[in-house]
């Protein structure tokens, strides 16, 4: 007879064992390996215990921490698949033969695609066989290049690694990219493509972009663009049609899962399957028949992680019918997900991943929950009421924690347009296989389909012009978040809510806890307190620096921008990083100098973000991100001020911002008057300072040295104008006497960093830090010690730690290639680890070598991260 506690163990066993294989996938992405391994090690040894010390064995107890072990493996083996096949060509040019995998987008101006390599080869060697993936972007492509799954092409130019997560907050490229088994990216000119004969990847995945094709030429031919565009969308997941005012309305309802092709969708395919199917004799062959209908329509859409996640879950489902057992729904969701995670772990850090499997967890747990409370309703309105208020409150911290948006009329609007969806997607699939037998033949179910798409077009953006539609609720603490989802579990568990006197008094005081002490936790984890914080964030060919004084106010100095780009990094890097730091408002917004690459991502900022003062040079220019910036001031009513030198502001008792430059009379007929007018700043906080001198130029520059001196002298450099060639000097940097120097820089066309510039700060013996190469730069100080870190760290691996711990301790690291004397036995272990060490107030940690970088020049052994330095004793 089986005991209790093994059918406890045996309901709740495959459910535990995906959270675990799913745990140590995302610690070995996220932390230093050796820590990972170490937490593995920490595991097991407790799995091991409890084992052993019950006097009846659990042979399961510990099978959690044989999962968390693999899912470490798992990703380890996925990460090497991924990118030693192209691992000797990154940085450097190659030469690549393969084909189309997927298109991405596809203009007369700009092409992107998926590219599987065939064959590789450096200049001047033999091709060699090489499987690997990478992203392609050609410019103007040629007119005679069909972008068609299987063209086979021959490409060269430099393959380059994509960049990872550059920002706090930030979208991690290199992470998505791996998620579709992207290793690498290459932007190729239509000189460097070739075109070769023949066809190359899989028969079935080219019928399914030929069926994609030819569906989508039914569709713009019998529909007009905009009902076109949603159709493509609803049953393909297409969007590069879609109308944009669409787009926005179905993003502000909380929508978009209808969109982008998911669990839904491929319920109302295996709905219409088992439809087709369900009066055939053969029970086999029926359930066969349509669990084949279900993964051609995987294949038709690209096979995207909520389709595979509802396809595999109908396909146990319909299993476990014929084989005459009682189906669970949260086995078979956890049986997806270990499935597609052990053949896909990168999925996991998908977006969409983690959305349609917290939607689909919510639905199982909340809704049976939740009926009770609609039973007065009638059946129809009851059923996909619960539903759709389980799937948005299991995705609500999420939602609200990436896009800062709370759908208000979410529930309404998903019980209006979802069975119209329903209707159109019946239609739809019957479009598909009259599409590939002709177009004709699909216009009866197209022209049927137009009002249902009308009405998909027109309800959404009704609704979503209603002024209570949406709102932006302000950054939540970590803590309210864990309080919600607790009550959620506490929802799903059976735990009754109703309230008595004792129970509103005790949820009245934990609520009262919460607001209190979950602002002081900024305290206790060193983030506020006496700390003062300053953000370099990597904007490309821009500036942005945030501040949060010990006092937490918020300040944000520029905000990036791109001249004439479509992409907005206050948008895209700027606000994200807000709302990771929680910051609700700006105490201050500073704008140096009317130049774009410094006030363009301002109109977002100020589109989404409290900002209640804003500080300016007084200057303006004619460029429309400018106008917009001063429209949104005026139609705010945020109060402005206009800076000059000798002015000061004050956070606090022991935060001020001098403003050093420019003069009450401002320069004119420099050479670049623009950047010479910009806003020289020094923050001080106690004995730690920082210069911000924005593109400040050599006139600018030259009388502060003249004039005043003494008043640039500063513990971390920001480097004027992107490192250009004229704006510093050997005098001005003598002046400034900094230790360290950020460099906020992208990628460009003006040479910045100029290597002039670099020899300079080499000289001057600062430790430079450039965004381009390290990402964003974070300093923290306590107003005396302070610290320095880049985003992206050097290699972390335990056999790089025992070489450091080797050659310190004879008194030379031969990993950085300098010199240590005792007392810097810690920085030469910070600069292994990939960190700029701590600038201890202690003497005796010199490095006594000078830069083994000459001129300025940076390889494998990491140079850049800390050996080029010659630390001065404070």
């Amino acid at each position: 007879m089986q005991s209790a506690g093994a059918r406890v163990i045996t309901a709740t066993a495959l459910p535990l064992l995906a959270a675990a294989f799913a745990a140590g996938i995302y610690v070995a992405g996220r932390l230093p390996l050796f820590a990972a391994w170490a937490m593995a090690g920490v595991f097991l040894s407790g799995a091991v215990l409890i084992w052993l010390l019950p006097r009846q064995k659990q042979p399961f107890a510990a099978l959690p921490a044989v999962f968390f072990v693999l899912g470490i493996l798992a990703l380890q083996v996925a990460e090497r698949e991924i990118y030693a096949p192209l691992d000797r060509f990154s940085g450097r040019q190659a030469i690549l033969v393969g084909h189309i995998h997927r298109l991405e987008t596809g203009t007369a101006e700009r092409a992107a695609f998926i590219f599987q390599v065939e064959q590789a080869a450096l200049p001047g060697e033999a091709l060699s066989e090489t499987r690997a993936r990478l992203r392609v972007s050609i410019f103007r492509p040629p007119a005679e290049l069909a972008l068609r799954y299987g063209r086979r092409l021959q490409l060269s130019g430099e393959v380059q690694a994509p960049p990872a997560l550059r920002n706090p907050g930030g979208f991690d490229y290199a992470a998505y990219l791996a998620g579709k088994g992207v290793s690498a990216t290459l932007a190729a000119s239509r000189q460097e493509l070739e075109i070769l004969p023949g066809r190359g990847g899989s028969f079935w995945l080219a019928a399914a972009e030929a069926a994609r094709l030819r569906v989508k030429e039914a569709l713009s031919h019998w529909l007009p663009p905009p009902e076109a565009g949603l159709a493509a969308g609803l049953l393909l997941g297409e969007r590069e049609q879609l109308a944009e005012g669409t787009e926005e309305a179905y993003r502000l309802l909380g929508l978009t899962h209808l969109l982008s092709v998911s669990g839904l969708h491929t319920a109302f395919v295996a709905g219409f399957a088992l439809l087709l199917t369900g009066r055939m004799r053969r029970k086999l062959l029926a359930a066969g028949l349509a669990a084949l209908m279900v993964l051609g329509y995987v294949f038709l859409t690209g096979g995207e992680p909520p389709v595979w996640r509802a396809a595999i879950m109908l396909w146990l489902v319909l299993a476990a019918r014929r084989l005459g057992r009682e189906s669970d729904g949260l086995q078979a969701l956890a049986a997806a997900a270990l499935l597609m995670l052990f053949f896909r772990p990168f999925w996991l850090f998908s977006l969409s991943f983690q959305l349609s499997f917290l939607a689909s967890l919510g639905i199982l747990l909340l809704s049976p929950r939740l009926q009770p409370f609609f039973k007065r309703l009638p059946r129809l309105l009851a059923g996909p009421l619960a539903v759709t208020l389980s799937a948005q409150a299991a995705v609500l911290p999420q939602q609200v924690q990436l896009f800062a948006l709370l759908p208000l009329l979410s529930v309404p609007a998903n019980l209006l347009c979802v069975p119209l969806v329903g209707v159109f997607m019946g239609l739809g699939l019957a479009t598909l296989p009259a599409a590939l037998l002709s177009p004709t033949a699909a216009a009866p179910f197209c022209l049927a389909a137009y009002p249902l798409l009308a009405a998909l077009n027109v309800v959404p953006e009704w609704l979503a012009a209603l002024p209570f539609a949406a709102v932006r609720p302000p950054p939540l603490h970590p803590v309210w978040w864990a309080a919600y989802l607790l009550v959620l579990a506490l929802f799903a568990g059976g735990v009754s809510f109703r309230m008595n006197p004792s129970r509103m008094v005790l949820t009245a005081l934990v609520i009262l806890n919460l607001a209190v002490f979950a602002p002081l936790s900024a305290v206790w984890t060193g983030s506020g307190g006496r700390t003062l914080e300053v953000v370099f964030l990597d904007v490309g060919q821009g500036l942005s620096v945030f501040i949060r004084t010990p006092g937490g106010q918020n300040v944000l100095v520029d905000a990036g921008g791109r001249p004439g780009g479509a992409f907005d990094p206050g948008e895209r890097i700027v606000l994200p990083y807000l709302r990771s730091r929680r910051a609700a408002d700006l105490d201050l917004l500073i704008l140096t100098h009317p130049s774009e690459d410094h006030h363009g991502g301002m109109p977002a900022v100020l589109s989404r973000i409290t900002v209640r003062r804003f500080a300016g040079n007084g200057e303006s220019d004619n460029t429309p991100s400018f106008l917009t910036l001063k429209e949104q001031l005026s139609r705010a009513a945020v109060p402005e001020t206009v800076l000059s030198g000798g002015e000061r502001l004050y956070f606090g008792s022991d935060v001020v911002i001098e403003v050093l430059s420019p003069p009450a009379e401002r320069f004119r007929h420099t050479a670049d008057d623009s950047n010479n007018n910009a806003l020289v700043l020094r923050l001080r906080y106690r004995d730690f300072s920082l210069l911000l001198t924005a593109d400040a130029e050599t006139e600018a520059l030259a009388r502060l040295v003249r004039e005043q001196p003494e008043s640039l002298a500063a513990t971390v450099l920001q480097v004027p104008h992107h490192g250009s060639r004229r704006a510093m000097s050997a005098a001005f940097l003598e002046a400034v006497g900094a230790s360290a120097a950020v460099i906020s820089v992208g990628r460009n066309l003006y040479g910045h960093p100029h290597p002039e510039a670099l020899s300079l700060l080499q000289q001057a013996g600062a430790t430079v830090f450039r965004t381009d190469l390290q990402g964003a730069v974070t300093i923290r100080s306590d107003g005396s010690g302070w610290t320095i870190m880049p985003q992206l760290r050097a290699s972390n691996s335990v056999s790089n730690v025992k070489t450091m711990l080797k050659s310190c301790l004879n008194g030379y690291n031969t990993a950085c290639e300098i010199s240590c004397s005792g007392g810097d036995f810690f920085a030469c272990f910070d600069v292994i680890l990939g960190v700029s060490p701590a600038h201890y107030r202690r003497a005796g940690q010199a490095c006594l070598r000078p830069d083994p970088c000459p001129g300025g020049e940076r390889s494998a052994n990491r140079c850049d991260y800390g050996c080029r330095r010659k630390r001065k004793s404070l």
